[in-house]
């Protein structure tokens, strides 16, 4: 005798909670590696870099 069983079936609540899921964490991604890349191409300030403030290139002088 061949046991045959009944497959189960996924319902559709549980095919949109994977969906809406999915597109959650892949917003997320996209937010993330954007806000990534934009802090990458900001160039350093002059005012940022150590010893580049107005006070200090007068004491050197």
């Amino acid at each position: 005798m061949s046991e045959q069983r009944q497959r189960q079936r996924q319902g559709a609540r549980k095919h949109l909670a994977a969906g809406i899921g999915g597109l959650v964490v892949g917003t997320a991604l996209v937010l993330f590696l954007r806000n990534r890349m934009r802090s990458r191409r900001k160039p350093a300030t002059p005012a940022a870099l150590p010893g580049a403030g107005p006070g200090e290139q007068e004491a050197e002088a």
